[in-house]
């Protein structure tokens, strides 16, 4: 994540089975800048969540 800008890099073999067509998402969050840095710190602590084979292989939050 840059700034207000979510970018997601998933692998191209998923994009099948999860019904996309691109394997690079780019989101901008349109919100106030404390809760663009809450969503961070929060996004961050999911992605991190659980098995440690299981997240995700990059990571920049």
């Amino acid at each position: 994540m840059s700034g207000n800008v979510l970018r997601i890099s998933l692998n191209p073999e998923a994009l099948e089975d999860l019904r996309l067509s691109d394997s690079e998402i780019e989101v901008v969050i349109e919100a106030p800048a404390e809760d663009v840095v809450l969503f961070r710190q929060v996004l961050a602590r999911v992605l991190a969540y659980g098995r440690a084979n299981a997240v995700p292989t990059r990571l920049a939050v």
